[in-house]
């Protein structure tokens, strides 16, 4: 028995690193789990080298695996439930010299051909290696078809994330952080992960946050693909999981990060008077809301979210709370610390004295600005991305 597990983690604290890397290991080791991988068919012909015969009883076997058929009376043979990935595949036939194809390539939805020339042993007595050379025509697939491996993926240069790479690939796009291809809608493109459907639940579109360390295949499939992928009609990401090792233990380690940088543009996510902030934090609009402050103006109420004033909300929560009285200023200074984002003091100062009345301002102490300084939300820095992958056989089972 054997398993395989990858973590990936973003995060920006580099303070805190230390402490998530202990986490992710001690998880990594208790609760590895199992890999259930893609599987399909290798199939060929055995022929007799100097006559062109084919061989009849020849046995093939896949290196490293209990996997192999022997070859019928014309020659042929068919391997099947073929996990994804890498092999090499040996023939042998008693009187004949051995051979060996290596880097054989198996891919979900792909029948994998290799065809073996044996040589008499008479003529040749030591066995023959050689590199297998990948399919160029696949006649049981119906869709364009481009299937990537990891060793491909990693070759390019600043890839993070699997999705980084796919928008690199013909007709691939991104649209609002959900991949797209062919100019189909996000919906319409369907992730599978080991013939498992990955898709975000709350919108319906195809996921592709997984770790590259747990990557084996990749499969893009644009149009035309069969019945068993139906509700699909842009195109197909199908990801092939690495199944871990009977006889070794693997790990990788990533940790990759960026140049401190802004990641917004216009005006700061916690400016006061800035599109997300203003119906909540403008003092001539947040505490009277956006119905009133803008009544003679329905355009800007269109532009802006529907407030109803933080005086509304503290009259709710006082009928409803007696005992724990809230001023809408309390509430005002409560919004901005929520949002991370500091008071707009200038403008709270040029209230009328009546309106300070009424929503119970008083002047911050500069230990209370300081403290709204330091939560302030910070919108530069590093971003880390941690992938962390590891398998092999489970201890005290297999």
């Amino acid at each position: 028995m054997k398993s395989q597990t990858s973590f990936k983690m973003r995060f920006r604290q580099a303070g805190s690193c230390l402490q998530i890397i202990k986490k992710i290991l001690i998880i990594t080791f208790i609760f590895s789990g199992f890999s259930f991988s893609q599987r399909s068919k290798i199939e060929g012909v055995v022929k007799d080298f100097e006559i062109g015969e084919q061989l009849f009883g020849a046995n093939i076997t896949i290196l490293t695996t209990s996997l192999g058929a022997a070859t019928d009376f014309e020659g042929k043979y068919f391997i099947i439930n073929v996990p994804v990935g890498t092999y090499q595949v040996q023939a042998s036939m008693v009187g004949y010299t051995k051979k060996i194809v290596v880097d054989v390539i198996v891919s979900p939805d792909r029948i994998t051909k290799i065809d073996f020339k044996l040589s008499s042993s008479a003529i040749l007595g030591e066995e023959v290696i050689v590199t297998a050379e990948r399919n160029t025509l696949h006649k049981e697939v119906s869709s364009t078809q481009i299937v990537v491996t990891e060793d491909q993926i990693k070759s390019v240069a600043g890839i993070r994330e699997l999705s980084t790479f796919l928008e690199l690939q013909p007709g691939v796009s991104n649209e609002n952080g959900f991949l797209t291809i062919r100019g189909g809608s996000a919906d319409q493109t369907g992730t599978f992960i080991d013939g498992l459907s990955y898709n975000n639940a709350a919108v319906g579109n195809a996921e592709t946050n997984i770790p590259l360390s747990g990557i084996e295949q990749v499969s893009l499939s644009s149009g035309g693909f069969n019945a068993e992928y139906g509700n699909f009609r842009s195109g197909l990401i199908n990801i092939t999981t690495k199944s871990g090792s009977k006889d070794r233990y693997h790990g990788t380690v990533s940790v990759t990060g960026n140049i401190p940088h802004l990641k917004r543009f216009g005006p700061t996510l916690t400016d006061p008077h800035g599109p997300a902030l203003l119906p909540y934090l403008d003092p001539q609009v947040a505490f009277i809301g956006t119905e009133q402050a803008w009544r003679n103006d329905p355009y800007l109420r269109e532009q802006y979210d529907r407030f109803n004033g933080w005086i509304d909300l503290a009259e709710t929560f006082n009928d409803q709370n007696p005992r724990y009285l809230a001023t809408p200023f309390d509430y005002y200074l409560l919004g901005a610390w929520m949002h991370m984002a500091k008071p707009d003091y200038t403008g709270l100062e040029a209230l009328s004295d009546s309106m300070k009345q009424v929503i119970g301002y008083y002047q911050l102490t500069e230990e209370q600005k300081k403290l709204f300084e330091e939560h302030l939300r910070d919108e530069e820095g590093m971003d880390y991305n941690i992938d962390i992958g590891f398998g092999g056989p489970i201890p005290f089972v297999s």
